[in-house]
């Protein structure tokens, strides 16, 4: 059975003969043409054609030798991976809608929704990226401007232009400028942005210098071993667990909240994802923080632990491994740190929240009993050793504070 479709009339053969010559001859790698006017252009299809060189905000005229270089190079960059549209680009006005920042922002964009739906990133972080980019959001000091206009001097105004922001968070003064650690969180996003150009072929090349901000480093406050065992024990046995595994086995909130009963094994925990969010019924996605699976022992407290309290059915089950004791519930962030500030409560330790009552302490004092960083990089999941040091530099100046209030 033939799969041509019917051909009533030679009217409809000669126009069903030529849209399969203009798609081959479109398909291909384009053509260099004479409009009946006179004018050279360069043909990849009726939607895709150049007619002019940029210079400056305005175009120039291709002659057939500029033709000829303006196919060359399409047809290189085709060769590369890069999609038409995105290469014809080029050879628009410089703020051509194509060519305009917030078009390929809103783009970037829509990679970025699909990763969130796929439970490759946080729902969170897609929802302040998509409100810098809102019209008067953070990223607004590039609307007016094109790809073109993407270099370290433009970055580095773009810097100053945040540095002069005030904050729009609930409840902040109103003169109150964006903070550095803020600053720099814009920054790291539009900079995610440009490499995301960068890789696309869709940029030439990514600013050399960049004008990331200094973020003053805030002194951690973090606990002795002894005051960091008083606080454990204070917490009620049932939901211990999840407490030692932050303590011990230096995990962050999100990645412990994540762990099912099937990561453990043999003595080992798989840490290999982590809760997107803060409520109990937040996603889990896949990989840390760091985007590095790590496998680590665990001590005989917590073992001692899971065999008391996590049933062998539950691997099964596919339940989390660490559940609040009178809901059942997995865990939420606020659950964690309240159940962390009543313990430090009941014992008079003071000024010490979560994060740096757990992870920080177990990492400062691995690196003052001598541990080596290597061993320390690899237990909390860092990729970059600069982020275990601050644990040893905080180790070298014996800054671990006994917070309990004496004589009681």
């Amino acid at each position: 059975m033939s799969l041509a479709p019917e051909i009533s009339s030679p009217d409809e053969l000669l126009r069903a003969t030529a849209a399969v010559l203009m798609a081959r001859q479109h398909s291909g790698k384009g053509a260099v043409r004479q409009h009946r006017d006179g004018r050279i252009y360069v043909d990849f299809g009726p939607a895709h054609r150049v007619w002019s060189f940029p210079l400056g905000d305005r175009g120039m005229r291709l002659t057939r030798e500029m033709a000829e270089l303006v196919l060359r190079h399409v047809q290189s960059e085709r060769g590369r991976g890069r999609q038409l549209p995105s290469v014809l680009a080029e050879f628009e006005p410089r703020l051509a809608l194509a060519n305009l920042i917030t078009t390929r922002i809103e783009r970037w964009l829509e990679g970025k929704r699909r990763e969130a739906t796929a439970h490759d990133l946080a729902a969170t972080y897609v929802a302040e990226l998509e409100r810098w980019a809102k019209p008067g959001g953070l990223f607004s000091w590039w609307a007016d401007k094109g790809l073109r206009d993407i270099d370290e001097a433009s970055c580095e105004d773009y810097a100053m232009w945040l540095g002069e922001q005030c904050s729009r968070r609930r409840g902040a003064a109103r003169d109150a400028k964006l903070s550095p650690a803020t600053r720099a969180r814009v920054l790291a996003g539009f900079h995610s942005f440009l490499g995301w150009l960068f890789r696309r072929r869709e940029l030439a090349e990514l600013p050399r210098s960049y004008p990331w901000p200094r973020v003053p480093e805030r002194e951690i406050r973090v606990l002795s071993i002894g005051d960091q065992d008083a606080v454990l024990a204070a917490i009620p046995e049932v939901d211990r667990g999840i407490f030692l595994a932050l303590a011990t086995l230096g995990l962050r909130p999100n990645e412990a909240r994540a762990l099912e009963v099937a990561d453990y094994r043999d003595g080992t925990l798989a840490v290999d994802k982590k809760a997107s969010g803060q409520g109990v019924d937040a996603p889990v996605l896949r990989g840390t923080k760091t985007r590095y699976a790590r496998t680590v022992p665990v001590g005989e407290e917590l073992a001692a632990w899971i065999a008391q309290h996590v049933p062998a059915k539950a691997r099964l089950q596919g339940r989390r491994l660490f559940v609040l004791h009178s809901t059942g519930a997995p865990w939420s962030h606020s659950s964690l740190c309240e159940h962390w500030r009543l313990a430090c409560q009941r014992v008079g330790v003071a000024g010490v929240s979560l994060y740096p009552g757990t992870k920080h302490t177990m990492a400062t004092d691995a690196i003052r009993r001598g541990v080596p960083e290597r061993s320390v990089q690899a237990m909390l999941g860092h990729r970059d050793l600069r982020s275990t040091r601050g644990y040893a530099r905080l180790g070298d100046q014996a800054l671990v504070q006994v917070l309990r209030k004496r004589g009681e």
